[in-house]
């Protein structure tokens, strides 16, 4: 009887470590696997960090080309209010006077009836 008692302790303490064993191999799958999931993680901040630097970098140029564009516009601004300045003084100075194409010398015209009128 103590030999029975003993094989069947020997048993159940051998069917315990079978599940002891199986418990620990499931722990160690999750361990992976989270690992994994943890890796993943990282990759995807590191992508997500690379592209907010892109898009940082992109706006940074976009208000590099607005404030060049600003300064063009300021630029045409002063031109065209330098030439509305100018067009006041020029029309005065003109003003009254036909324009036309320049006028052939007197000598030049008066050959010229001359032929027509042989």
């Amino acid at each position: 009887m103590a030999i029975t008692t003993s094989v069947e302790d020997v048993e159940a303490g051998s069917a315990q470590v079978a599940q002891a064993g199986h418990g620990m191999a499931q722990i160690v799958s999750a361990v992976k696997r989270v690992s994994e999931l943890i890796d993943e993680s990282t990759a995807s901040r590191s992508e997500q960090r690379d592209g907010i630097n892109q898009v940082n970098q992109a706006v940074r140029h976009l208000d590099q080309m607005t404030q060049q564009n600003a300064a063009l516009v300021e630029q045409a601004s002063a031109a065209a209010a330098s030439m509305s300045e100018q067009v006041p003084a020029s029309d005065t100075m003109g003003a009254g006077r036909a324009v036309s194409t320049p006028a052939r010398p007197l000598h030049a015209r008066a050959r010229w009836r001359g032929r027509s009128q042989c």
